[in-house]
């Protein structure tokens, strides 16, 4: 396999595997395969299972034998259930734990032979339940902080390196959380083993911490479609109502910093995700299989209280210039995405019981909508008594197109795109932003859109919008369509998903929560949830036609050949708002948020030279 992998024949492996994987469809080969894989070697190695997916330095060699293993797992358990066999390949794995801590940057693929035993149907998942993986798999992710002092003594995990190892300086525990989640649910009580059981009443709590710190989202596939709830939420339902409001917080107070890094932004927007889930649930608690272990009143009032916080961070009083001033002396990037949790808490179609619990408050929010349309358009659409007298929904939608619509140089620098499954998984993730000339646009009445993109050099994933001609009728005018495309020169972009055409409009960010169909190199629609991530630093280009010209109509197509601008060679970077050290904003800022009634006429004016 590692000869193989030589980049003068890199085809090899692959042909190899597959070759293997049909062999491997056979119950005969498939139980062989696993049967030597565990069995124990006379060198250095415990056994093969070990050698290829944990302590295996190449990493080409680790994922094919990875992949190997769990179509085994998978024939195995379709011609015989939980056999003995996967009870003994279970045992193996947990005899792993210690040497999986040791090589912690491979736990990746330990994580995904695990999840595929977890993944073959309810008995399996029992079996796993009887068999204490879970407190296997919580020591082993809680790591020196683990209540089980009794168990294997692990290695410290994670590089204190400032450079991440393989893009990320913590091990990647995403198969692992899984595979917890699916054990968790509908778990009820006397379901675990005695082992398990102990180990997790002693876990709620610092598992629930490190998981607010680290992957709030954990272990859940609601955003690709699936029914497995994040770990943190089953930590949550078994959580008593002093940590839950423990918990409420620090996810809150996420929101209110400004992060550097890519990965902590995302994990800002993953609190955001989570925060909605669990009032989603914590708002209607009752479920066939699991109860809550805080009071229905607890539940109501930390709901209550995490709501309002949220509406605090986003009131002002008195008059509109005053309350611009108001905001002008707080975190500015904070107000956004405070801004834009309001808007994922009024989705009504995914979260009922959070839009039946805002009704009562749609005036305040119909006052917020009119300060953010101030803010980050420059004006609003009416006074701020029409606004307190709209619906609810209506505020929502302004509230979203203010933060949609706003100047280019108050955009986010990164969106995070999640919701994509299978084939679709490779659209998922951060994208960003990259300025779209306008210079020799068709269509002068609509501001250019930037286009976003997702991986380096010459093969990425890019989100741009398209505007053209409606239907011959006349019955829309121009038409809007986002897309998301794969560049991979020399070919041509190819578009893998689209939005269904809407009439045009200034927004220059994709919706938030839509469907995407497939494009002309798709192979599948879904839905999509994209949410803005905002830096404190964004370049304003020197081309004003950049900020504010038409639009060029071709989408990605029509963008490739455009000279791209960057920070470089006299322009000059802005701080938006006041950050939590409570530096002021400088004049710069100042005018992108109230510039003029007329963006295409008037806005930030930055002078050449980067004086």
């Amino acid at each position: 396999m590692h000869s193989e992998s030589h980049p003068r024949v890199s085809e090899g492996v692959n042909n190899w595997a597959s070759t293997m994987e049909r062999l491997l469809a056979s119950p005969q080969c498939a139980a062989w395969f696993l049967e030597n894989s565990i069995k124990p070697t006379e060198g250095d190695l415990p056994c093969w299972l070990e050698g290829g997916v944990v302590s295996c330095p190449v990493d080409v060699v680790r994922l094919v034998f990875t992949r190997l293993i769990t179509v085994a797992i998978a024939t195995v358990a379709q011609t015989s259930g939980p056999s003995p066999l996967l009870e003994s390949v279970m045992e193996t794995l947990k005899g792993l734990v210690a040497s999986v801590s040791h090589h912690w940057r491979n736990l990746a693929q330990y994580g995904d032979v695990l999840d595929a035993l977890a993944s073959q149907g309810p008995k399996c998942l029992q079996l796993m339940r009887e068999r204490d993986v879970l407190a296997v798999l919580l020591h082993l992710f809680l790591g020196p902080k683990s209540p089980g002092k009794e168990m294997v003594k692990l290695s410290v995990m994670g590089a204190s390196n400032p450079w991440p190892v393989n893009g990320r300086s913590e091990p990647d525990f995403d198969s692992l959380l899984h595979t917890c989640s699916m054990m968790l649910k509908g778990a009820g009580k006397g379901s675990l083993a005695r082992l398990s059981e102990g180990m997790l009443s002693m876990s709620v709590r610092p598992a629930a911490l490190k998981l607010c710190e680290t992957d709030p989202m954990g272990g859940s596939t609601i955003m690709q479609g699936g029914d497995t709830e994040p770990l943190l939420l089953e930590m949550c339902i078994r959580a008593d109502g002093r940590l839950l409001f423990e918990i409420g917080q620090n996810l809150v107070s996420h929101l209110d910093k400004q992060y550097q890094d890519t990965a902590t932004r995302t994990r800002q927007s993953q609190c955001a995700q989570f925060l909605c889930r669990f009032l989603e649930r914590a708002i209607e608690p009752a479920s066939p299989n699991k109860e809550w272990e805080a009071t229905e009143a607890e539940l109501q009032d930390i709901c209550e209280q995490v709501v309002n916080y949220i509406l605090n961070q986003l009131r002002s009083e008195g008059q509109s210039v005053d309350r611009y001033h108001q905001h002008q002396q707080r975190n500015v990037l904070g107000i956004k995405r405070f801004a834009q949790l309001v808007v994922l808490f009024g989705q009504s179609d995914r979260h009922p019981g959070i839009y039946k619990m805002l009704q009562p408050l749609a005036e305040g929010i119909g006052l917020i909508a009119h300060d953010m349309c101030e803010m980050f358009r420059g004006r609003a659409p009416m006074s701020p008594q029409i606004a307190a007298k709209q619906s609810l929904s209506d505020s929502l939608a302004l509230i979203e197109e203010s933060l949609a619509c706003a100047k280019l140089n108050t955009l986010p620098g990164e969106i995070y795109v999640c919701g994509g499954a299978g084939e679709l998984a490779a659209v998922t993730g951060v994208y960003r932003m990259e300025a779209q000339s306008g210079s020799g646009a068709a269509n002068q009445e609509y501001s250019p859109s930037p286009i976003f993109k997702k991986g380096e050099g010459n093969s990425f994933f890019a989100i741009a919008k398209s505007v053209t001609a409606g239907p011959p009728d006349g019955s829309l005018g121009l038409v809007e369509v986002w897309e998301i495309s794969h560049v991979s020169p020399p070919s041509h972009p190819v578009c893998i998903l689209r939005t269904g055409a809407s009439p045009a409009s200034h927004e220059r960010m994709p919706p938030m929560w839509t469907n995407w169909e497939a494009g002309g190199g798709g192979k599948g629609s879904c839905k999509l949830q994209i949410l803005a991530q905002w830096n404190e630093d964004l370049p304003v280009f020197r081309n004003r036609g950049s900020d504010f010209g038409g639009h060029s109509g071709g989408g990605l197509e029509g963008s490739m050949n455009v000279e791209v601008p960057n920070s470089v060679g006299g322009s000059r970077n802005v701080r938006f708002g006041a950050d939590d050290d409570g530096r002021n904003s400088d004049s710069a800022s100042d005018e992108a948020i109230a510039g003029s009634d007329q963006e295409g006429d008037e806005g930030l004016q930055v002078h050449e030279g980067g004086t």
